[in-house]
């Protein structure tokens, strides 16, 4: 079994997510992640990707440079209050 701890990590480091959100708020949540994003100095914009089999869920790619272990924490933090976000991967 292996550990993580952050703290091991090489800063800065390239993160690649997956932000999984409700279809009927696509729109709002990607501008919510848009700026969640610029709060952290990410100019990157969140990528739209892939649909859900049923049309619910839509998913968008978030490319971030992560500068620091507080940042590994409290980026995907944020971006998982942005309102219709079901799930981080």
């Amino acid at each position: 079994m292996s550990t993580f701890d952050s703290a091991n990590i090489e800063y800065p480091a390239l993160w690649h997510g997956r932000v999984v959100v409700l279809a009927d708020c696509a729109d709002a949540a990607e501008e919510g992640l848009r700026l969640a994003l610029l709060a952290f100095g990410v100019a990157q914009p969140p990528v739209r990707a892939n649909v859900s089999r049923n049309g619910t869920y839509i998913t968008f790619a978030v490319r971030a440079t992560i500068l620091d272990a507080a940042m590994m924490v409290a980026l995907p933090e944020a971006l998982a209050q942005v309102e219709g976000v079901r799930m981080l991967l």
